[in-house]
């Protein structure tokens, strides 16, 4: 990356602190973004207490599920407005918990309140260690610790480095940065799609009563 970019290669440089940064971003970014490595915890709630704090190991939630004693049941995100509506309009009493909402960077909300010592399991995607070497191969985005991205995706981390760097050094082959950002936004859409592929064919529901007519060649619509 930096012969593409003309930076200064001399290990410890201030360009290459700054081209080690950029790649620290680009794993953040597509993690967050492309979700390609997901870890299962598992939290018990306390009786009448409505909100938690969020470990700062979590960089962001992709799912929850709640098991009490009457069962196990998936959460619905709602905004934190939602919450404290619900919470002020309509407050439940012994009811399982339905709803769950972010509030800024660390706090989790539920609706209704817990009423006893129950299971969380969260489906995250965890904060890496910002890598802080190009010459040690141990500081590598595959490994857990980094990132846990795969091989195949780590051109879209070079991508992200590749734009930032460009806009720093007013690179205009690259329009300042901006093919290799557009690039790299393709690039996100490839990962999201081989994400969805990865588990082979998805069903979708079946289409219960009568379905729309679709428009065919000279305004034609078929009966179906």
């Amino acid at each position: 990356m930096q012969q593409k970019l003309g930076l200064d290669a001399t290990t410890g440089s201030a360009e290459e602190s700054l081209l080690i940064a950029w790649i620290n971003e680009g794993v953040v970014d597509l993690l967050l973004r492309a979700k390609v490595n997901v870890n299962e915890a598992t939290l018990t709630t306390t009786a009448n207490v409505a909100d938690y704090t969020i470990d700062t190991g979590v960089l962001a939630i992709q799912d929850l599920t709640y098991t009490s004693a009457a069962g196990a049941a998936q959460l619905k995100r709602v905004s934190p407005d939602d919450i404290l509506r619900y919470r002020s309009a309509t407050p439940a009493v012994g009811a399982g918990v339905r709803y769950y909402a972010i509030n800024g960077s660390d706090m989790i909300m539920f609706y209704p309140t817990p009423t006893a010592v129950d299971t969380l399991t969260i489906w995250y995607v965890p904060r890496p260690t910002a890598m802080s070497s190009l010459s040690n191969t141990a500081h590598d985005p595959s490994g857990e610790t980094y990132g846990n991205v795969p091989k195949e995706y780590h051109k879209a981390i070079e991508l992200f480095a590749l734009a930032e760097g460009a806009e720093f050094t007013d690179h205009q082959p690259s329009q300042f940065g901006q093919l290799f950002r557009a690039q790299y936004e393709q690039k996100l859409v490839e990962v999201k799609r081989a994400q969805r592929h990865k588990g082979g064919r998805y069903l979708g529901a079946a289409t219960v009563g009568k379905r729309r007519p679709l428009v065919g060649a000279n305004d034609v619509y078929p009966r179906l």
